[in-house]
């Protein structure tokens, strides 16, 4: 039996979009893989008054479970406890799933083994702004691919993410960090502690997920930072500035994305980690820094509003 953990919070529209990518891959894979069995779970992350009732008047056959927790890591965590599937598959509510995400996640489960599959967690849907979803999805790809090596990753990105329910004997209750009541590294943390118990990660291309445009400049850098702030749990060590420099800008903008798409979103997402160290001298140096980049690039900070909207960002 399989279990399809979606955790969401208010996103009806695109959790709608999720559930129908869900359902028609479930129905392709109903019609080749023989005496399949599934469960369709929705974990509601406190969401607003009737949004369990939306949910089950649209899609009756599927569950929806309230989180007695807060924030998508624990979401995650309560939908794995409370179902009973001996493979998990998450994605998240802003993502439509491939047709053959779960036909070719199952298939992989069964002949390879893996106690973790990372399918490609870099594409995007790039229907509704094309600009921001062809620059992000190269740029994510240029990101992620550094993770990976031949059939295996280090990291982890939950919006395409696959568990034998081993996992749990592995890791414990805790899989994915409940420290934050948002979306910032939760699922990365995931990566560090398969990697800390010896727990491979499978890479499966074939595994795929498409991740919903941001609507702007700002929503992503909004993103960006949030998930910046999660480094914290993460980087063991204050990263060096050269290798900022080549990872987060040099690297990306020599492999051809557009510097003014590159300059203020990982900005922003860098920006996200050093105002939550809480060191303030560090943060000087990080902004010192980044003038320097700009200006070898022939632009200021003060280019961008999305920067100044999270350099004001509590």
């Amino acid at each position: 039996m399989i279990s399809i953990i979606v955790p969401c919070k208010n996103r009806i529209d695109q959790l709608s979009e999720c559930i129908d990518s869900i359902l028609l891959a479930l129905n392709k894979a109903n019609k080749v893989i023989t005496n399949l069995k599934s469960e369709v779970v929705v974990v509601n992350d406190h969401s607003d008054e009737g949004f369990e009732d939306k949910v089950k008047e649209t899609y009756p056959s599927i569950r929806v479970l309230n989180s007695t927790g807060f924030g998508p890591g624990f979401a995650r965590n309560f939908g794995i406890e409370n179902t009973t599937g001996e493979y998990i598959f998450f994605t998240d509510s802003d993502c439509i799933v491939d047709e053959d995400w779960i036909i070719n996640g199952y298939r992989t489960l069964i002949s390879k083994s893996p106690i973790v599959i990372q399918g490609i967690p870099w594409l995007f849907q790039k229907n509704f702004n094309k600009f921001v979803g062809e620059n992000e999805e190269k740029l994510y790809e240029i990101m992620f691919s550094t993770y990976v090596n031949g059939d295996y990753s280090v990291m982890t990105d939950s919006r395409n993410l696959l568990f034998n329910r081993e996992i749990v004997k592995i890791l414990g209750r805790e899989i994915f960090s409940e420290k934050q009541n948002k979306a910032t590294a939760e699922s990365r943390v995931v990566g560090k502690k398969c990697n800390s118990y010896g727990v491979k990660i499978f890479f499966d291309r074939n595994v795929k997920v498409y991740h919903e445009d941001s609507r702007d400049m700002l929503g992503v850098c909004k993103q960006k930072y949030r998930h910046g702030t999660g480094r914290v749990m993460i980087w063991n060590e204050k990263p060096k500035y050269e290798h900022l420099k080549f990872r987060y800008y040099d690297n990306p903008i020599n492999n051809g994305i557009d510097k003014d798409y590159i300059l203020p979103v990982h900005t922003a997402f860098l920006l996200g980690y050093y105002k939550n160290l809480n060191d303030e001298v560090e943060y000087e140096k990080f902004m010192s820094f980044v003038k320097e980049v700009f200006k070898q690039y022939g632009r200021k900070v003060e280019d961008y509003k999305e920067i100044l909207e999270m350099i004001k960002s509590e």
